[in-house]
């Protein structure tokens, strides 16, 4: 009866392993995505890029250089900012895949603990008494 929970257990722990590796990169993007509130900001960085660049489209260049020039300088500024967010929120996204995946396969190669506590029949523990542990009886 034993033998058969400690096989169930195994592959239980095997199942769930495998499982949880498929899952691993859906599971590791979640946790970026809750830990970064940036993604809205940056949402708002490119909408008014895109506005910008849609009032640059109607200004005349040779009417208007000086209006047009600042609105383009404007919109570079944005693009770089926008450019910098971007890479900075990447370089943190493989930080937190990275620690979520070692720390996955550290789980996994986590060696079992041993028994708390060995119990031995009579003749086991004749055989093993100075293997046992706990075990105050005398031979």
């Amino acid at each position: 009866m034993a033998e058969s929970c400690a096989w169930l257990l195994v592959l239980s722990s095997v199942l769930l392993c495998n499982l949880l590796k498929i899952l691993l990169p859906s599971f590791s993007s979640l946790i970026s995505r809750l830990l970064q509130k940036d993604a809205e900001q940056e949402f708002q960085m490119r909408a008014d890029i895109q506005n910008m660049k849609q009032e640059l489209s109607t200004i005349s260049m040779m009417d208007e250089f000086a209006r047009y020039a600042r609105l383009e300088r404007k919109i570079n500024k944005m693009t770089d900012k926008l450019k910098t967010h971007v890479k900075t929120r990447t370089a943190q996204l493989a930080k937190v895949k990275w620690v979520i995946n070692i720390g996955f396969y550290i789980l996994q190669l986590h060696p079992p603990s041993p028994p708390p506590f060995q119990v031995h029949t009579q003749d086991q523990h004749v055989r093993q008494r100075e293997n046992c542990i706990g075990c105050n009886k005398e031979v």
